[in-house]
């Protein structure tokens, strides 16, 4: 009786991918390319096509009439964009991409950079893509999903991205950002635009926040922003969270110094700037 492939040792398993791929493997233990695929990830070890540089049949990848393609995520890009921050629309991606952006791994190696937004805001995706100089357009995260994103293969930005401190799994461990002075509001925009809400309350008074799960990014924002407002920012703790408020003339303030210089759709999320602004 052929034992199961999960119950193939690691070397044994090691083996057969030196000659076979993952559909060849699942076709010999009765099972789906996805299965083999699963079990190989899970031992740990490296696909034929890793091994050797390229697919064993490039046939069996060729698009058949009728059939949906599957997307690839290999795109050619700007792998230097996040190298050095040195310009305003560096600092806004990098504070947007803080918020909302994730570094794509595989066996917890940083291999390329994502970034999902909700249909509503597909300029800013399209905007995004347009500076990193990726060639695709947003795609829906899964069918039927208002979610759209930009994900793609690049170890050069993730790496850069985790200098500057977007880490895998960085939602308590964000820190605030070592940047020029000229980008930090861009930066603190860009988290605005991602994490962050305005609206007014029943006496008609601004009423801004950011909420993060990272401690030093809440205490980073608040002396930031307590060095330039009339009055300092309320930061609260919310179960697992902590959460920066700004109430009437000093949301106001804040907005003045987040927004000066933007222009209409660039770089700021537009339904946010008008309720600051209405």
């Amino acid at each position: 009786m052929k034992i199961p492939l999960n119950a193939l040792s690691r070397n044994e398993l090691d083996a057969l991918t030196d000659v076979l791929s993952d559909k060849e493997i699942g076709e010999i233990y009765g099972l789906s390319r996805t299965a083999a695929t699963h079990h190989r990830k899970a031992a740990g070890v490296r696909s034929f096509a890793q091994k050797h540089g390229r697919r064993k049949y490039d046939d069996v990848y060729e698009r058949k009439p009728g059939a949906r393609r599957a997307v690839s995520y290999r795109r050619e890009v700007r792998e230097d964009f996040f190298r050095e921050l040195d310009a305003p629309q560096k600092g806004y991606w990098l504070g947007f991409l803080s918020a909302d952006g994730w570094i794509v791994t595989e066996n917890s190696v940083p291999r390329g950079v994502g970034f999902a937004l909700h249909e509503r805001d597909r300029q800013a995706l399209e905007q995004y893509a347009e500076c990193v100089g990726f060639p695709g357009e947003p795609l829906q995260t899964r069918k039927g999903s208002p979610m759209l994103q930009v994900k793609f293969t690049s170890p050069a930005m993730a790496a850069d991205l985790i200098r500057h401190g977007v880490t895998p799994r960085k939602s308590q461990t964000l820190k605030w950002p070592d940047l020029p002075g000229e980008l930090v509001s861009h930066y603190v925009r860009g988290v605005f635009d991602g994490d962050g809400s305005v609206g007014r309350r029943s006496c008609g008074a601004l009423a801004a926040q950011i909420t993060t799960a990272s401690e030093r990014f809440a205490l980073g924002c608040k002396a930031w922003a307590d060095s330039l407002l009339p009055r300092a920012t309320s930061l609260g703790r919310d179960r697992n969270t902590y959460v920066l408020r700004w109430y009437a003339d000093n949301a106001l303030a804040l907005a003045r110094i987040l927004y000066e210089g933007t222009t209409v759709g660039l770089f700021r999320l537009e339904r946010k700037y008008r309720i600051f602004f209405s």
